[in-house]
């Protein structure tokens, strides 16, 4: 079998291609019209799915039209403006053809860096694509949003309950900024998430019911 270029790192000889190969991210060559002319590293089997089988398919062949639609302007764009583009995406192992579903499970969410190929000095007609697995992050954004969102809605609450409320000193219904007069419970249960259950106090039993009171013999 044939060897890459090799380097000598700290006294020990290194072949690049295998190095490559190891990578436990995937990237990816593509030309102009999204076919995988090139596979390299994807080890990592808890991130990805072995990315080889891409090689030789276009991005038409193994993805939902929208979604190749998409991901080939990108590649068009960073070709036609030779810069780097950054794209996120989502992809779960059923969303694309063929795939041999040994990696994770579920929606995955990824990050995409596609660069001009270069060759010397001369910008190819081929892409660079690494493509890394941001899965954990993006769930800890996820988490950080719903606290977040649960935050602003306790401060609400608390905002909406704060003040002098006026109360009827008599039936204790509170009046509303128009004007309008409600029971207590309901009240409360409109301006926060507090719910109530009724019962009856031992002084009101005495009062109202002396003949179940325990208290009365």
């Amino acid at each position: 079998m044939s060897q890459g270029p090799i380097y000598r790192v700290r006294g020990q000889e290194i072949d690049v291609d295998a190095a490559v190969a190891a990578f436990p991210d995937p990237v990816f060559i593509l030309d102009r019209q999204g076919r995988y002319l090139d596979v390299f590293g994807g080890t990592e089997r808890s991130l990805y799915d072995d990315p080889t089988y891409l090689l030789g398919k276009t991005l038409h062949d193994v993805l939902p039209g929208d979604v190749a639609d998409h991901y080939l302007e990108m590649i068009h764009r960073t070709l036609d403006t030779e810069t780097i583009q950054v794209v996120e995406y989502s992809l779960s192992a059923e969303d694309v053809k063929r795939s041999p579903k040994d990696g994770p499970s579920g929606r995955q969410w990824f990050q995409g860096r596609i660069s001009p190929f270069r060759v010397g000095d001369e910008v190819s007609d081929h892409v660079l694509w690494v493509a890394i697995n941001i899965s954990e992050k993006k769930q800890a954004e996820l988490e950080r949003d719903q606290a977040m969102a649960a935050l602003e809605k306790a401060l609400v609450e608390i905002r909406n309950l704060r003040g002098i409320l006026p109360i009827c000193s008599s039936c204790k219904k509170i009046r509303d900024e128009d004007g309008g007069w409600h029971a207590l419970e309901n009240y409360i249960s409109a301006h926060s998430e507090a719910d109530f259950s009724h019962g009856i106090c031992p002084d009101c039993m005495k009062a109202l019911y002396p003949e179940y009171s325990p208290d009365e013999g």
